[in-house]
């Protein structure tokens, strides 16, 4: 802290840390600075990100920066907003009668962009922790990007999807960082070694405190790293949490069965924290997600629009569309109540839970292995009336099918298509071909993809047939994909053929699998044409990233970037864009990627860009037997002045509009369209403030009653529709 012109004060207090220490707490956001602030979304690592450069004889060691926050400077514009009162403290100064005032001059807590600030400059920091990848006394050193990923004829389940490669051919020393919690890698405890410490050093270098007192030293078995543990012993790579987590979730399900057996009320803010922590638990643990579903439904139990079991009970308006408003009627509670009704699958759930929370130790989940999985590749799809399925096991192709009974062909198509994969998976496991897989099952149904890959699912039906499938990956020790694709190729593989008895097509008639499963082959690879179609209407010659690129020029050059990966890999591009966004917002980023395992990367890469838009089969560069359509998405440079980015503007919003519209009816014009938007877009930046806030955000007209929009308008946010719902009821 420094004294200065002091403009606003923010506040600090104490809170207990252990027995016999207290963390302060420094809190910037009751002077209301936190308002005039903007900070833009930055994505965080996950395990996965981790696990790209762990096999089973990596080496792990831990290095803790000290006080995170204190360590990046504050701008000059907002230290006289950050003002602290220490009059209270230091009475000598203030016989005067003036209060002793002092200002931040660093990250404070509770200043809404203190994070963004501080991971953005650590992520710097780490480009000079990397160093020269081509040094050969660069501990951090590296020659390629492998990529080994599935749908190739080389894909090995023991290995990473993407690591990098070092000259002798090992995973690369790698640095992973969570906040303040930075991670090296090395493929042995003396590469792991010289790692930490190059790690270490160059942070002080820098002027970053290292907390040596929390250091650990290379280990096989290190500490927690973003809520996980991950374990290698030569043989495979298991992932867990700690002891003391582990305890803490058993003890949290006790109390559930304890509240249940004296059949009272549970109370909601107490269920509401054990959901939270179990949610980061079921983290590592995907296992546990289906039977959170119970205190899920429980702590919705209060709003209208329920079941008995606490299920949504959805109602149609006129034209055949779901009414949201509808949801909430029958309850005018504004708030949750102190105490919620446990709803009937809760006791089941809670059961299920105790089994598998049932060990003394924290169980150690297998990642990968070196011999025990193999890969094999699955169809399924089904009709009306038929259904069909087949799964390739050691280069043999094994297939059923068969018709509905009139009970199930009357169910909804997205319930036939799920529970037509699930029931093709336990006969093929009654035959003994699932044990110690990893299976890849594509379906044309894109609601069993999203259900599959979240875990669960509104709709009562559709988490019954998830339930199965995950007992059935315990029970088989599987490690199970489910893959999205058109329907155009399920024809084209022959299993679409299945459901009407024909078994004479496509794989079926003895095509290789692999020619149907692209996830390993790029856009640009598969259209050669598409990179210079792109540059025609997007008005920039992006320059095309390499795989090796994503790591380097990608994310530590200013420039503009066209991003291309294999489906399979654009988990990984995707990450390094959201780097690459974070560290330098004046770059261009462009990302052109397949529909294919959207549920791996697409949340992601719609949260970092500014637009994203679809382009169809059948486009100019992209023709009908791609199959898929074309995702593109792109990140244009942070604006100088408000609104700061295009994202969530009206000329966005246009653009999606228009693309729709001549999708439907002229699309040979979509060429067009895009080159006037992006010419639109690159000329905004020449633009003063007051004149590009109207155009990226303009006036509202207001609603014309009694018209067809203003009736669409009426499904806003869960908020609105449920405060137009009450006033409907009191006028009536």
């Amino acid at each position: 802290m420094e004294k200065g012109t002091v403009k606003g004060l923010t506040r600090f207090f104490a809170v207990p840390k252990g027995p016999v220490d207290i963390r302060m707490v420094y809190d910037a956001s009751v002077s209301g600075l936190n308002d005039a602030l903007w900070a833009p979304w930055f994505a965080m690592p996950t395990i996965r990100s981790h696990l790209r450069a762990v096999d089973v004889n990596t080496f792990m060691g831990d290095v803790d920066i000290g006080e995170m926050f204190l360590n990046f400077v504050l701008h000059d514009k907002l230290k006289p907003y950050c003002g602290v009162d220490l009059s209270t403290y230091f009475p000598a100064d203030t016989k005067t009668d003036k209060a002793l005032w002092v200002r931040w001059t660093r990250c404070c807590m509770g200043l809404k962009s203190s994070p963004y600030n501080c991971v953005q400059g650590i992520l710097h920091a780490a480009e000079h922790i990397f160093g020269d990848p081509t040094d050969p006394d660069n501990p951090f050193q590296w020659d390629h990007v492998e990529l080994n990923l599935p749908g190739s004829s080389t894909y090995d389940p023991s290995k990473p999807w993407v690591c990098k490669i070092r000259v002798d051919g090992s995973i690369a020393c790698d640095l992973f960082i969570y906040v303040d919690d930075l991670r090296p890698t090395g493929g042995t405890e003396e590469d792991c070694w010289k790692a930490t410490r190059c790690t270490g050093s160059k942070c002080s270098y820098l002027g970053i405190q290292d907390a040596s007192r929390k250091r650990r030293s290379p280990s096989q078995t290190p500490g927690a790293w973003a809520g996980s543990i991950i374990r290698t012993d030569g043989e495979a790579v298991y992932v867990s949490v700690s002891s003391e987590k582990w305890e803490k979730t058993k003890k949290q399900i006790a109390w559930l069965n304890e509240c249940l057996e004296k059949e009272e009320g549970i109370p909601f803010k107490e269920l509401e924290r054990i959901r939270g922590f179990l949610v980061y638990t079921s983290r590592t643990y995907t296992s546990m997600v289906p039977f959170l579903k119970g205190i899920h439904l429980t702590l919705d139990g209060w709003r209208g629009g329920r079941d008995s079991e606490g299920w949504k009970r959805l109602r149609m308006d006129d034209d055949g569309e779901v009414d949201f408003a509808e949801l909430y009627y029958g309850k005018e509670l504004d708030q949750p109540p102190d105490t919620v009704e446990a709803v009937p699958r809760l006791k089941s759930d809670v059961a299920a839970l105790t089994i598998i929370c049932g060990s003394n130790l924290p169980p150690q989940k297998i990642i990968r292995c070196t011999s025990a999985f193999t890969v094999a590749y699955g169809f399924g799809d089904a009709s009306g009336k038929g259904f069909g399925s087949g799964i390739q096991v050691d280069s043999k192709f094994h297939y059923r099918f068969g018709e509905w009974s009139t009970e199930e062909s009357e169910r909804s198509s997205n319930y036939r298509e799920l529970h037509n994969l699930v029931i093709g998976l336990e006969d093929y496991a009654l035959r003994g071909l699932l044990s110690q897989k990893e299976i890849f099952l594509f379906t044309d149904n894109s609601t069993a993809e999203g259900a599959y890959f979240r875990g669960t699912s509104s709709n009562v039906t559709l988490f019954n047939l998830i339930l199965r499938l995950r007992k059935l990956e315990q029970e088989c020790h599987l490690i199970l994909h489910v893959i999205h694709v058109a329907g155009t190729r399920m024809i084209e593989c022959g299993v679409d053929g299945l459901s009407r008895g024909d078994t004479g097509e496509g794989i079926l008639g003895g095509s290789n699998i692999l020619r149907f499963i692209p996830l390993s082959l790029t856009s640009v690879e598969r259209s050669p044409t598409l990179v210079a179609w792109i540059n025609t209407w997007l008005g920039k010659d992006l320059e095309l990233l390499k795989t090796d690129d994503w790591f380097a020029k990608g994310h530590t050059e200013r420039g503009e970037w066209m991003w291309a990966p294999a489906p399979a890999a654009a988990e990984v591009a995707v990450e390094q864009l959201c780097l690459s966004r974070h560290k330098r917002t004046a770059s261009t980023h462009v990302m052109v990627v397949p529909r294919l395992m959207t549920a791996y990367w697409r949340k992601m890469l719609r949260k970092v860009s500014d637009v994203q838009f679809v382009i169809p089969v059948g486009s100019p560069a992209w023709p009908l037997n791609m199959h898929e359509p074309l995702i593109i998405s792109v990140c244009f440079p942070h604006l100088r002045t408000y609104p700061w980015r295009y994202k969530g503007s009206a000329l966005m919003g246009a653009l999606e509009g228009q693309l729709r519209s001549v999708w439907k009816t002229t699309p040979e014009r979509l060429g067009f369209v895009l080159r006037q938007f992006f010419s639109k877009a690159w000329s905004l930046e020449r633009l003063p403030e007051s004149i590009l806030r109207k155009v990226l955000h303009p006036p509202s007209p207001g609603p014309i009653p009694n018209c067809a929009s203003h009736k669409r308008g009426r499904r806003g946010s869960r908020k609105r529709r449920r405060a137009a719902s009450v006033q409907g009821r009191k006028k009536r």
